[in-house]
């Protein structure tokens, strides 16, 4: 009898795990200041000075739209003296940060995957056709990466000790070659683009041949560092 409870007591456990294991993550709370134009997490004089060159055209970084989004602290849409006045006094104290309001992360996905496909494309002459943005096998990049930034804090394993690619099993997703790349970031797809083309193993799988399908992931637990979880299949 105390087998049989034993067996049902494992059962059950191990059930509970793949239930919790495929379960889609739900979207994280974006954190980022009006004024932060460089998107470091705070406010500063840079900022300040980053927002003064963009408004007066002798900038050469190269922002985004959330950037820009950022910069505009009086919220007129457009870049002025005042944005930069603003953000000198946030710098100085003499005036409070204020959060932005939430927008949609996951937008960034696809901004991601066509930096990639065009990677690709400049890689190898336009041989390789473009990844394709599979939402199934992003649900399973975001589940990646939140296990990567809480429990398992490694890339190869998940947090059971399970190699990575038992999560496409449980989500019953079939493939005959898998990679999976990681990253740690900010909230800018272009900031953990260049974050992957500095590691040569990174480079080597955005521009294989062997794989068709592409899932894009991303885990932060505080709103601003971002664990970016990319998923090749083939």
């Amino acid at each position: 009898m105390k087998s049989i409870v034993k067996k049902i007591a494992l059962l059950l456990t191990v059930s509970a795990f793949i239930v919790v294991s495929v379960i889609p993550m739900v979207a994280f709370e974006v954190k980022r200041y009006y004024g932060d134009i460089d998107n470091d997490g705070d406010v500063t004089v840079y900022d300040a000075r980053s927002i003064l060159r963009a408004v007066i055209g002798i900038s050469d970084e190269n922002y985004s739209e959330d950037d820009f989004a950022a910069a505009d602290i009086d919220l007129n849409e457009k870049l002025t003296t005042i944005d930069a006045r603003i953000a000198l006094r946030i710098a100085a104290q003499l005036e409070a940060k204020v959060y932005m309001p939430e927008y949609e992360f996951k937008k960034h996905e696809k901004e991601l995957v066509q930096l990639i496909n065009d990677y690709r494309k400049t890689e190898t002459d336009g041989a390789l056709a473009n990844l394709i943005l599979s939402e199934e096998l992003s649900s399973v990049a975001d589940q990646a990466a939140m296990e990567f930034a809480v429990q398992s804090g490694t890339a190869l394993r998940r947090s059971n000790g399970s190699y990575y690619n038992t999560l496409l099993d449980d989500y019953d997703i079939h493939y005959n070659m898998i990679d999976k790349v990681m990253c740690i970031s900010t909230t800018s797809y272009a900031q953990g683009f260049a974050k992957l083309m500095k590691e040569s193993q990174s480079c080597k799988a955005l521009k294989s041949a062997n794989f068709k399908e592409i899932g894009i992931g991303a885990f932060s637990k505080d709103g601003h560092t971002v664990y970016w979880c990319i998923l090749l299949v083939g």
